[in-house]
């Protein structure tokens, strides 16, 4: 698997997604779904192509103790509809036990980053969870894709979840494919903003950049927002008019995680 800068490891007890907004169109994971599926060694577990499948025989993975930041379902969805609430409690009851395991073993507790475009699902999944359990010891990290300002509403549903049942809301602004206009990132512990990769990638500007940016310096929150920067991607045209710029945002919060 290709790095993910943001993480430390890639656990996918699901693969699979469909497409739901204009950030799907260059899809990474569909793509590498297809190569990974006429390999030898992975032919098995993508048998479905890109069609989301739930994996049993990978809910328990012993390289997840060794790391610090794992991220659940790169490769796919969990909140997508054709994932039951069952198949999604079992993936959530293993992170719970992982989760006060690692405590144990460790100085802190494995953070478990998941990542969505379907935030109400993910919000009526968490309630239902919460009711499932008297109490939440995970060390969950729960995010939701923006790309544009069509997208931006998935910020206030993420807000929904309690605080008492997720560790930390993230927004990763990547592929950024527009400008986002009064933009809310109050209640938000991290950002996360990125250019389009692969072929076809699409051009990101640093305008748009810049409105998420100012949003995390100039507001009055509690704390400034820790403030990851991926890059430009890998459009020619968003890497030529730009890549003077990166000092602009390297100055403040270059590539940074929640504490």
């Amino acid at each position: 698997m290709k790095n993910i800068e943001w993480t430390d490891y890639t656990w996918n007890p699901i693969t699979g997604c469909s497409p739901v907004s204009a950030g799907c169109d260059n899809c990474y994971a569909r793509k590498r779904a297809k190569r990974l599926q006429k390999n030898p060694k992975t032919a098995e577990k993508y048998r479905n192509g890109f069609k989301p499948t739930f994996h049993p025989e990978c809910l328990i993975d012993r390289k997840i103790w060794k790391y610090d930041k794992v991220f659940v379902g790169s490769m796919g969805d969990l909140f997508h509809d054709d994932f039951s609430d069952e198949q999604i409690f079992e993936i959530l009851d293993n992170i719970q036990y992982i989760s006060v395991v690692s405590s144990v073993f460790h100085k802190e507790k494995t953070a478990f980053q998941l990542l969505t475009k379907r935030p109400v699902r993910a919000v009526d999944i968490f309630q239902k969870y919460e009711k499932h359990n008297n109490h939440i010891l995970c060390n969950i990290w729960l995010g939701v894709s923006v790309e544009n300002q069509d997208t931006a509403w998935r910020i206030e549903e993420l807000k929904k979840i309690n605080k008492s049942i997720i560790k930390k809301r993230f927004v990763s602004f990547e592929p950024l494919l527009g400008e986002i206009r009064n933009l809310n990132l109050q209640n938000i512990d991290w950002v996360i903003v990125g250019g389009e990769n692969g072929s076809g990638a699409r051009p990101m500007k640093k305008e748009w950049v810049d409105l998420i940016f100012d949003e995390i310096i100039h507001c009055e929150f509690e704390n400034i927002i820790p403030f990851f920067f991926k890059g430009w991607g890998k459009s020619k045209q968003s890497y030529n008019d730009n890549k003077n710029h990166d000092d602009v945002y390297r100055d403040y919060h270059w590539r940074q995680f929640p504490s």
